[in-house]
């Protein structure tokens, strides 16, 4: 159990020692705690996975330019190759539109900027 956790439970203890267990503050701090423990636990699921994986557990940003560097290739792969590009509901989307509008990818990328249909430049942008 982390330091967090036992002063959350340390602290709850208090307060329905004191003010009883259906207090709004012991109320408020029992509903934080749930929470709490479900993100540690999925924290610790997630080490478990980097692990068997192979992943790391601790990013260092300062390196991870150079990781994405070395394996440039694998990822290109994953993303543009082996089918992950298609399997995504955006992209999917974006290209069902193509098809409306009787484009390929290829045409649709060598479109001047004012070419554009704007209802589909539109619906491209992200959010």
């Amino acid at each position: 159990m982390d330091n967090h956790l036992r002063f959350m439970l340390k602290t709850y203890e208090g307060i329905t020692r004191d003010k009883g267990a259906d207090s709004g503050p012991a109320m408020r701090l029992e509903a934080s705690i749930c929470p709490y423990i479900s993100q540690q636990n999925g924290g610790i699921m997630g080490q478990q996975v980097a692990k068997s994986n192979g992943w790391p557990i601790d990013v260092d940003f300062d390196q991870l330019t150079d990781r994405v560097i070395l394996l440039m290739d694998s990822l290109t792969q994953l993303v543009f190759k082996d089918g992950l590009r298609s399997q995504n509901v955006v992209q999917q989307q974006f290209d069902q539109r193509l098809r409306g509008l009787r484009l390929s990818r290829s045409k649709f990328s060598s479109l001047p900027k004012g070419k554009i249909p704007m209802d589909l430049a539109d619906d491209s942008r992200p959010g």
